[in-house]
């Protein structure tokens, strides 16, 4: 359940395991590892999780910024319901 919520952390504020800054903390670090082997058996397997789904659509915006713009174009407001439950990548 800890592992998850770091892992779950970690892709809420866009971050991937290279992306952790440990600072020398073997407690950082050993969580590093953690959430890296998670990534690679999900690769492997072909699994995504949620919160996968979303860090996957950030960083195609991120790094294709013509399908960011179009989607900004099509889409020229939404609405969010409980907006206070939602987190950074959301």
């Amino acid at each position: 359940r800890q592992a998850m919520w770091y892992i779950n952390s970690q892709k809420d504020e866009g971050l991937r395991p290279h992306h952790i800054q440990s600072y020398g903390n073997p407690v950082e670090q050993t969580w590093q590892k953690v959430y890296q082997a998670y990534q690679e058996a999900c690769d492997r397997a072909g699994l995504v999780d949620f919160a996968e789904l979303l860090l996957r659509a950030h960083e195609l915006w991120l790094n294709k910024p013509h399908i960011l713009q179009h989607y900004r174009e099509r889409f020229t407001n939404i609405l969010a319901d409980e907006f206070q439950d939602t987190n950074n990548i959301q």
